[in-house]
């Protein structure tokens, strides 16, 4: 077997007061392509998983967080990475500068409708693995408008 050996890794699902979710298109080499994903990355050695997610809100989309809940966790590919990834909902945002890596290429950062993203979920139009468990770990906190 070929294994992939990863640190641990974090997405954020950033929600505003008007009920957006904060995404974007995150490039992926593996398969030369941009899927619509939350801010996402890994935990540096020693690092509280906490305070890397916090990190990596604001690094990629220069937001911070009154509020953080721990979603749950889960293997991002266990059929060839050891890589285990913990999701939060983050919510009291407020908007600062970037602190992009320069390893990171993400464009057409915005904000969704929660109601958009959930009818995207649904019909299987969503493919990042972080984000489609993020939304469905985090639907009974959310309570998408009916």
């Amino acid at each position: 077997y070929g294994v992939v050996l990863r640190k641990l890794g974090v997405g954020i699902l950033a929600v505003n007061d008007k009920q957006q979710i904060f995404v974007q298109q995150d490039f992926k080499y593996p398969i030369q392509k941009f899927l619509l994903n939350i801010p996402v990355g890994g935990v540096d050695e020693g690092e509280d998983v906490l305070i890397a997610a916090q990190r990596e809100l604001k690094e990629e989309g220069g937001l911070d967080a009154k509020e953080w809940k721990k979603l749950g966790s889960f293997y991002t590919s266990p059929g060839m990475s050891d890589e285990f990834a913990t999701l939060y909902l983050a919510t009291g945002i407020t908007a600062g500068p970037t602190a992009h890596e320069g390893t990171e290429t993400l464009v057409d950062q915005k904000w969704m409708d929660i109601q958009e993203l959930y009818r995207l979920l649904d019909a299987g139009e969503l493919t990042a693995p972080y984000f489609i468990v993020a939304l469905a770990l985090a639907r009974q906190y959310l309570q998408p408008k009916a």
